[in-house]
Parts: C-alpha cells; sequence; structure tokens
C-alpha cells in the first residue's frame, strides 16, 4: 500500500514471512535478564529486536516501543531493551502503574551476550522519515538484530496498521483512570472542550507554530466546529496545554477570549505527561496541534476515539543530519483523517 507516496507494510503482505522462527520464549532466557514472571509476560519469541538507547521523555519512548513491536510482530521477534538503558529501567518502575500493559513487555537484554549473534542494521538516518522495514526479513539468521541510525521511529506508519495493538499496549492503569477522573470533576464542564497542545520550549524551531499563527488557528477552529460537530452543546471551552505558562498566558494576546465560555490553563492542574494523554482522550472533544511532530502531540492525538477531529497545522522545514538534508513535510508523519490547517493560508489571515 502507498500513502503519500510511501511504501506502508500492511499485516495481508506480511502473512506468508511470519514464519522466521518459532514462538519460544522459554529459551528467551539465554539473552534476557531473569524476569518476574508474576508481574511481567513471558516473551513471545526467542528472537530479538532492540536499538541502543535514547534520551527522551516517556512519550518518545513510546514510539520507539510501538515501531519495535511492529517490527516484531512482523519478523517473530521481541522487542527488548540493552543492559545499559537506565533511562527506561526508571521507566519501567513507574510504568507498572502507569501502563501496565507496556509494563508486562519491557525486557532487558543481559550485560554480556554473544556479539556475533547481532546484526546491527540501519534502518533509517532520521527520526521522522518512514523507511520500509521489509529490508529487516534479509538478517534472519541473527538471534538479534540492533537497529542503528534514526532510531526514535517517529512516525505512525510504522505501526499504524496494528493499531488495536498499540492501543492497548498504551492502556492506562488504574492511579491515571483515578487522578484524571479527580481533575475532570474539578474542571466540573459539561461544555465542548476544544483542546490546543501548545509545546514550546521542548521544539521551538523544529516544526512549532508562531504565536500568531497559533491565535489565528484558534479562531478559526472556533468558527469552523459548529459546523461538523453534531451536537445539541453549543458553549464552547478552550484548554490550553503546555509546560510553560508565561508562553500561554502570552496568548491571550492573539485570540479573542469572548469566542469562549470557559478557558483552562492545563499547566495549573500540575498532570504528568501520561495523565495529559489520558484526559484528552477521556474529555477533549475536538483538538488542535500547533508542533503536531512533538512525541506528546502526537500521542495526544493517536490515542483519542476516532470520532474526534483532530486538526494540525501543516509544517515543512529542513533538517539536517549525518551531513545531509532531509525535507520533512508533516502532512506525511501523521494520519489521513487528521485535518490539515496550512500554514500559508495562516499567514494571509
Amino acid at each position: 500500500m502507498t500513502t503519500n507516496g510511501l511504501v506502508v507494510t500492511s499485516p495481508s503482505s506480511l502473512s506468508q514471512k511470519q514464519q522466521l522462527n518459532k514462538e519460544e520464549g522459554n529459551n528467551s532466557s539465554k539473552y534476557l535478564e531473569t524476569l518476574v514472571m508474576t508481574t511481567k509476560e513471558k516473551p513471545q519469541f526467542e528472537y530479538f529486536i532492540f536499538t541502543e538507547e535514547i534520551y527522551g521523555q516517556i512519550v518518545n519512548q513510546m514510539f520507539r516501543f510501538a515501531s519495535l513491536y511492529a517490527f516484531g510482530q512482523m519478523l517473530n521477534r521481541t522487542p527488548v531493551f540493552s543492559h545499559n538503558d537506565i533511562l527506561m529501567r526508571d521507566y519501567e518502575a513507574k510504568l507498572r502503574v502507569q501502563m501496565p500493559n507496556f509494563y508486562k513487555k519491557i525486557y532487558f537484554l543481559k550485560n554480556k551476550i554473544d556479539q556475533n549473534k547481532i546484526k546491527r542494521v540501519e534502518l533509517a538516518k532520521t527520526c521522522c522519515v518512514y523507511s520500509n522495514p521489509e529490508i529487516l526479513f534479509e538478517y534472519k539468521e541473527f538471534n538479534g538484530l540492533m537497529l542503528t541510525g534514526g532510531i526514535q521511529f517517529e512516525n505512525y506508519l510504522y505501526f499504524d496498521h496494528i493499531r488495536k495493538k498499540i492501543l492497548n499496549l498504551f492502556e492506562f492503569g488504574q492511579r491515571v483512570y483515578e487522578n484524571v477522573a479527580l481533575i475532570k470533576n474539578r474542571l466540573n464542564d459539561f461544555s465542548h472542550k476544544m483542546c490546543v497542545h501548545t509545546p514550546f520550549s521542548d521544539y521551538v524551531g523544529l516544526g512549532d507554530t508562531a504565536i500568531n499563527q497559533i491565535g489565528e488557528a484558534i479562531q478559526y477552529l472556533r468558527n469552523f466546529l459548529p459546523r461538523i460537530v453534531k451536537s445539541r452543546i453549543h458553549l464552547y471551552s478552550l484548554l490550553l496545554f503546555g509546560m510553560e505558562k508565561k508562553y500561554i498566558n502570552s496568548l491571550k494576546n492573539v485570540y479573542n477570549e469572548s469566542l469562549f465560555d470557559n478557558i483552562h490553563f492545563m499547566v495549573d492542574l500540575e498532570m504528568s505527561r501520561l495523565e495529559e494523554l489520558h484526559f484528552a482522550q477521556k474529555s477533549c472533544d475536538s483538538l488542535l496541534l500547533t508542533a503536531s511532530l512533538t512525541a506528546n502531540a502526537f500521542w495526544m492525538g493517536y490515542l483519542m476515539p476516532e470520532d474526534k477531529p483532530i486538526f494540525f497545522v501543516r509544517k515543512k522545514w529542513q533538517l539536517n543530519r549525518y551531513g545531509k538534508n532531509f525535507y520533512l513535510d508533516s502532512r506525511e508523519n501523521l494520519p489521513s483523517d487528521w485535518i490539515t490547517i496550512e500554514e500559508e493560508w495562516l499567514h494571509k489571515h
């Protein structure tokens, strides 16, 4: 299947290639640290796939693991983490209560394993450009595959063909449910919740939207939503997500507050990143992403119900990696049913 000029591997195209090695989870102990089987699932396959560690927030780790999990389903390999992945070890303890299904599939390699049984392969050169993973079938004789290069795999095309499994993998735990339920009660808001994600500090200069354009996009969306939303509710609340209160407050100068019945600054509620994702999943009636290639923004949209409209400001820019220029277009990295707001249109309004 081809999407926006990209070759996407579908489950049907993989069915004849699934029997590379058997599900021999009992033999995985040769390579993996001892598991506490009362809290972890038995590894699905003996052969494994992993990357070196990455330094990123939990939402970045979700991108990497979702892609590795999809590769593993295709290749009959268990996704694992390197022995020295210290950051992921820290997340592991937290995920036990925050995302228990994810936690149950976290395995670490032993400190010393035979490096001759591991093949290092560069699948992608950058974080976000899709590369067809079928090239990995060439290395079926190796017990382990270590992917190098652009190992963040921040492109939904890697795993969207198993979307239901990914949603199950990233289901939230009881503690997150309870915390978010308390926050919803505090808001006590039953209007249409128009959520806007504005991650400024962690993405400035890499596909973020100028502040005046955010104001234009907010006003455009508020006027457009009544035409597409079938609801008897005619009250609209603006929910602003972002990590910097000063920056979010500055948005007051670029949109018309009278368009909304309520305005909530979500940073005041001091939610964790995972709690923000779950809040959006359960409470946002529409979503605007102003830096749509940030991991937090993507997962906020991807985990929401498919019947909720998601808008994003399309960004095109150049990224230099390894001495080469790569051209990125956010339209090509996001689901086709997410609605594009062209940056050129914002410039004219």
